[in-house]
């Protein structure tokens, strides 16, 4: 039987729909909920119905709360779920930073998942970020596919073996490009940049939400502003998605740049693979600091 024949793929994520079709596979669907922490569901009716050879990618540390676990019901399909041999965690072996109880508490995540059961400690899901943590989750997608069809394991292994030299190639570049900013403070919006600002060095001030997804209050925006000018923090880091009015009077406040960058591949903006994607953040991150470093 030839790799992937018959199996039918579902990714909750769009960079990991690029991994996977990096590595010979064929999409059957992308779903995901309306926008990135929005607790809905999803498009139902692409899931894999039951009996159906599926495989499931996932994001993973509950990035998909309250809306995957509603979609993999109304597929009934078991194959797919959590635990099951067609789902993929693509968050296995990355080094998770987790949530302080000052972040999440109170906020409509940490309720939603103590409501489902979940534990108190939480992990931050944006892991994707650090271009470090790529080749962890294209091993995840080769290793569940060499797994579910053995006898194509050597396929799957290839595929991400070459894909796996060519993008620390690109890692090494980035790398360098960072090296000098180490130290750096930054202020970010949502926590999303944790993981990237861990692997280059750099520090975050503060954030612009003062818990994960809640917005500021006027009292917290002044005592924010106060304390960047103060500081002399000159950066901003936030995602396309997010209160682009928020993050422009906080700019004009404090005369902060506000780099508002995509947040995973995207072909709407002429993002297709993850290379590409990495190397959009970083055309945009690094002459921004090197004019914060020189004023």
């Amino acid at each position: 039987m030839k790799p992937f024949e018959g199996m039918r793929i579902v990714s909750a994520h769009r960079s990991w729909t690029y991994l996977a079709r990096r590595h010979g596979l064929q999409i059957l669907a992308y779903v995901e909920p309306p926008e990135p922490l929005i607790l809905a569901v999803g498009n139902l009716d692409n899931l894999p119905d039951r009996d159906e050879k599926a495989e499931l990618v996932a994001n993973g540390q509950l990035i998909e709360l309250g809306w995957l676990d509603v979609a993999l019901v109304n597929a009934r399909n078991a194959n797919i779920m959590e635990g099951h041999p067609g789902f993929v965690n693509c968050s296995v072996g990355v080094d998770i930073i987790p949530y302080s109880a000052d972040e999440i508490e109170g906020t409509p995540f940490f309720i939603l998942n103590l409501g489902v059961g979940g534990t108190m400690r939480l992990g931050n899901h944006h892991y994707w970020l650090d271009p470090g943590n790529t080749t962890i989750i294209a091993r995840n997608i080769a290793d569940k596919m060499a797994e579910v069809d053995l006898p194509n394991a050597p396929y799957y292994r290839g595929n991400y073996e070459r894909f796996t030299a060519h993008f620390s190639e690109h890692l090494k570049e980035w790398d360098k490009l960072m090296e000098p900013f180490r130290g750096m403070q930054v202020v970010s919006y949502h926590r999303s940049w944790n993981y990237l600002l861990r692997r280059h060095g750099l520090k975050v001030f503060d954030y612009i939400e003062p818990k994960e997804t809640l917005p500021p209050s006027a009292a917290y925006m002044a005592s924010l502003v106060d304390r960047m000018k103060r500081s002399g923090v000159k950066i901003i880091l936030a995602e396309t998605y997010q209160n682009r009015s928020i993050i422009d009077e906080v700019a004009r406040l404090t005369g902060a740049k506000a780099l508002v960058l995509p947040s995973s591949v995207s072909e709407d903006q002429g993002i297709r693979t993850v290379s590409e994607f990495f190397d959009r953040l970083y055309r945009e991150i690094v002459p921004a600091l090197q004019a914060a470093r020189a004023s």
